[in-house]
């Protein structure tokens, strides 16, 4: 009989999803300093920033992007570019673009008088346990709290992403801690059984 059952492995997408907010937050704050849009001309060479995007979105469909502009529209951060092998206009939007590669951008924004740092303090707000997970992603969590099941919820805010991605890497190696979701920096933060570290 064929063994079914897959192996387990670390929650990637978790740590790229983090990585994706923090990078989009600090992109638009950097805009925001420059009257919320800036502009490159791509017709230079290293005149502009080049990113990753998967032009797709859902299959893999990587295509470098010379960017043209970025801007605040409706308080959304809003990227243009070309593709960098034939110029031609590409459709995506910051969710599309790799992990780590938005960040880009910033280092072709020159400071301003009044901003020249846009790094944030990161949250890592992380909820523990296979069953409390399966209750919070299928809408059942207040139901779930009610039943006094076994559940772990941590809050906790670093300096640097680099603080952060350490502390992703210890719940990783931690034994018995495998079944974990990082949330959003402002889910369950009123939850009574929260921990703040």
């Amino acid at each position: 009989m064929e063994n079914t059952k897959k192996i387990s492995y670390s929650n990637f997408q978790s740590m790229i999803d983090g990585i994706k907010k923090q990078e989009y937050l600090e992109v638009k704050l950097a805009v925001e300093a420059h009257d919320g849009h800036y502009c490159w001309d791509v017709t230079t060479d290293d005149g502009c920033p080049i990113i990753a995007v998967n032009v797709n979105g859902f299959a893999p469909n990587p295509m470098d992007v010379c960017i043209s502009k970025v801007a605040i529209v409706n308080d959304e951060l809003v990227v243009e570019g070309v593709d960098k092998e034939y110029g031609n206009p590409v459709n995506f939007k910051p969710e599309d673009v790799f992990a780590g590669h938005l960040s880009f951008i910033i280092d072709y924004l020159p400071a301003t008088e009044s901003v020249t740092n846009v790094s944030q303090k990161c949250s890592t707000n992380v909820l523990f346990g296979e069953e409390a997970i399966k209750a919070y992603n299928e809408d059942r969590w207040e139901e779930f709290v009610e039943s006094h099941e076994g559940y772990n919820h941590i809050t906790r805010t670093f300096e640097t992403e680099i603080e952060r991605q350490a502390y992703y890497s210890g719940i990783i190696d931690c034994n018995g801690w495998d079944d974990y979701a990082f949330l959003d920096s402002d889910e369950l933060l009123d939850d009574e059984n929260l921990e703040e570290l």
